[in-house]
């Protein structure tokens, strides 16, 4: 029995130990990328406008002038290829169908630009103004903004995005997206690269089975929360109760403090 006493103290302290390295890894993203974007279904339209960081599409190898500036006036050129390169990356799904692009155009803006804060506003520095063409851009610095147009069927069919941009990047890559859904009302989202369709406006049930499922991923995501199962695991004597308790703290974990606090009841049995 002795040695049962010393063990389960070291194997806590260690995992401990884990946990502070687990926290790093799952929590804090050094140089974290954001691409933000604002979506309507109007009529017959999905509209678009997204803001793309300039060093994801360093790939595309935009013009560059000395002493290695964009070339503003020959980027300008390069828009339908920056436009193409967002829409395949950046997916909107209709009834579960990929949608063709009906129209795009983009612009380069500075890091400083406000422009984003209303689709409106968006819409009209995309179709505005264009930068300077002594304008000193770095490749890795700015933005490119782009409207995206599709046709859907109906705005009442069910509508999803697909962001798969670099998808290997997962948390250290995020869309910020609004979509003003068919009440008006504007649903936001934070989308990690690489998560899959996401509905843009779903009906209840489908809200609550994803909600359910980013319980579960959130639990895994960091050793922390391993470590704080484990310990309300070990003292139970009964397999039963053991059983129910990933469930009851993936749910925990899947809703806001003020519900959970009040509607689960996660008290421990007697050892």
């Amino acid at each position: 029995m002795a040695a049962r006493a010393t063990s389960l103290p070291t194997l806590l302290v260690a995992l401990a130990a884990l946990t502070c390295i687990g926290r790093v890894a799952a929590h804090d993203v050094p140089g974290e990328l954001r691409i933000h974007a604002m979506v309507k279904s109007e009529d017959e339209r999905l509209r678009v406008l997204a803001r793309v960081p300039l060093e994801l599409l360093l790939n595309l190898n935009l013009p560059k002038r000395a002493p290695g500036y964009l070339d503003v006036p020959r980027v300008e050129e390069a828009m339908p290829k920056a436009v193409a390169a967002t829409a395949k990356d950046l997916v909107f799904l209709e009834d579960g169908r990929p949608l063709q692009l009906l129209r795009g155009e983009g612009r380069i803006s500075l890091a400083s630009d406000q422009s984003f804060g209303s689709f409106e506003q968006a819409l009209a520095a995309v179709r505005g103004e264009r930068l300077p063409a002594a304008t000193e851009i770095l490749p890795n610095q700015g933005y490119f903004d782009a409207y995206l147009e599709y046709r859907i069927a109906s705005p009442q069919s069910a509508l999803a995005v697909d962001f798969r941009v670099s998808p290997g990047l997962r948390d250290k890559l995020k869309l910020d997206l609004r979509f003003v859904a068919r009440s008006g009302a504007v649903l936001a989202y934070e989308i990690p690269t690489g998560s899959g369709p996401i509905d843009l406006d779903p009906r209840w049930h489908q809200a609550a089975a994803s909600f359910v499922k980013s319980g579960f991923a959130h639990i895994a995501d960091g050793l922390d929360h391993l470590l704080f199962l484990l310990c309300l695991v070990l003292p139970f004597r009964r397999v039963t109760d053991r059983a129910s308790l990933p469930g009851n703290l993936a749910a925990r974990d899947s809703l806001p403090l003020p519900v959970w606090s009040a509607k689960l009841d996660l008290t421990l049995p007697p050892a």
